[in-house]
């Protein structure tokens, strides 16, 4: 469903019966119940170097969501009188009633010989724009897997699914799982427990708080005096300015151009250009003095923005909307003794004049970081999930002006997906042995292994080589002496 679709006609109600009265059932929290989560599920495909054992990997994940409240992420989504979503999971998992969804298709073949996977995008430090996503869909999931909350309503259906394609050389592990259940942060701890209890470390497993009561409610409701007043409230599109707004949006998407998708890797060399760029643009901005701090996500909104706002036929103002994770804006999640599976994101915007938006690089990045600090304050993040609790539809919470050009960015790198894996235990065999070679995981550390495993191996060769010419040495000096 499109944004377009979403805004308008909201989301489908779809009800769903429930014949298993014995389940164990979990509420759906504020934060993850909204429209726009609703008709989002998320397809991770991600290509690990290695041949894994693909029956490992299913029996951890079956495991893990046998663990008290891991549960949660093995039930089923169900539609309440009241139109709002619970989660019900079986007590106990059974080959009719599973925890997720799971397929393995194998090809007897590399990686490299096969027709569309050899084409699956790799980094190789260079500037590089690759196909759509959808374009892989084959590798995401199993044919007739759910592709929308309609289809996880309908009967029995586990929330998440799991498809691991294997080559002779290297593997395809997919993750499938609706926006509802939880975001970026929750899926990190989600892939590190997975990873915990495949090395059999249930032992070091975080608790999972929050499952039954919503955390970011009781903080709310904790507040003395209540939040403060929203920075933005008074930009907020209200009435006939939001009904224009969503008017313009339909329009740009139904008489604009075919939008198309495409994935981008910026080299190192491209991210450091135009770091240096903006930075440039502050110290000239400055008179020479200290730049202010800006990060590598405010240049890359800098960039994005100047360029459409540079594409648009007519000058119009920009506004920004950007994903801001409670859990490190809120003193007590930060210091949470556990994981929260749920949604904290709360949203912050940067809006751009016309001007503004087609100026220097720096001068946009340093106004989005302006924003986002002054929105990302713990006072403002509890305002904003305030607004969001008054208003029926969180998704329809839209701030700037109704004319604007509207650019949604979410920025993942805090989550530290890849690293979050380490799926090394189910190494079959190794697949790529180049030294180029990466995976997005921790069996690096295998390699790492290996690498000083042989250098413990040449240090010894070296001292069995000085031991050797010291031995020698002796040898020639108690012969010159005989000699003398």
């Amino acid at each position: 469903m499109t944004l377009l679709e979403r805004f308008m006609c909201g989301s489908s109600k779809s009800h769903s019966s429930n014949i298993y009265e014995d389940d164990i059932v979990y509420p759906v929290h504020a934060l993850d119940d909204t429209k726009t989560f609703r008709s989002l599920l998320f397809a991770w495909t991600i290509r690990f170097n290695d041949v894994l054992d693909a029956d490992k990997l299913c029996f951890a994940l079956r495991r893990l969501l046998e663990i008290e409240d891991w549960r949660k992420i093995g039930g089923r989504l169900r539609l309440k009188n009241d139109g709002k979503l619970e989660i019900h999971v079986p007590r106990t998992f059974t080959k009719e009633r599973r925890p997720f969804s799971y397929s393995h298709e194998h090809f007897n073949e590399d990686i490299e010989n096969h027709n569309l996977a050899k084409d699956f995008p790799r980094p190789d430090g260079n500037l590089s724009i690759w196909p759509s996503p959808q374009s892989f869909q084959t590798f995401g999931a199993r044919p007739g897997a759910p592709t929308s909350l309609k289809d996880l309503l309908s009967g029995d259906t586990p929330q998440i699914s799991l498809h691991i394609t294997t080559f002779m050389n290297a593997t395809f592990v997919a993750i499938v799982w609706p926006h509802t259940l939880m975001d970026m942060i929750g899926q990190q701890a989600f892939l590190t427990a997975w990873s915990l209890v495949l090395a059999r470390q249930e032992f070091a497993l975080p608790a999972v708080l929050g499952a039954r009561k919503d955390v970011l409610c009781a903080i709310l409701d904790e507040t003395e005096g209540g939040p403060t007043e929203y920075c933005l409230r008074s930009k907020q599109l209200r009435g006939i300015s939001l009904i224009e707004f969503g008017m313009r949006l339909a329009w740009d998407m139904l008489c604009g151009p075919t939008p198309e998708t495409r994935i981008i890797c910026l080299s190192k060399w491209a991210m450091d250009s135009l770091r240096l760029q903006a930075q440039t643009d502050l110290t000239t901005s400055t008179d020479g003095k200290d730049a202010s701090f800006i990060s590598h996500n405010d240049v890359l909104v800098a960039w994005i923005v100047r360029a459409v706002a540079t594409s648009i036929p007519k000058a119009r103002p920009v506004t920004a909307l950007h994903a801001v994770n409670a859990r490190y804006r809120l003193p007590a999640l930060i210091n949470a003794p556990g994981v929260y599976l749920q949604n904290m994101v709360v949203t912050a915007w940067t809006l751009l004049s016309p001007e503004l938006a087609i100026g220097p690089l720096g001068q946009i990045a340093l106004i989005n970081r302006q924003c986002l600090n002054e929105q990302g304050t713990e006072a403002q993040v509890l305002a904003n999930l305030q607004e969001q609790r008054r208003t029926t539809d969180p998704s329809k919470l839209f701030f700037g002006p109704s004319d604007s050009q509207l650019i949604l960015f979410t920025d993942w790198t805090k989550a530290k997906l890849l690293h979050a894996l380490n799926f090394s235990p189910a190494v079959v065999r190794t697949g790529d042995t180049s030294n180029a070679r990466s995976n997005p995981m921790l069996v690096k550390k295998i390699e790492k292994k290996k690498k000083k495993k042989k250098k413990k191996k040449k240090k010894k060769r070296k001292k069995k080589k000085r031991k050797k010419k010291k031995r020698k040495k002796k040898k020639r000096k108690k012969k010159k002496r005989k000699k003398k």
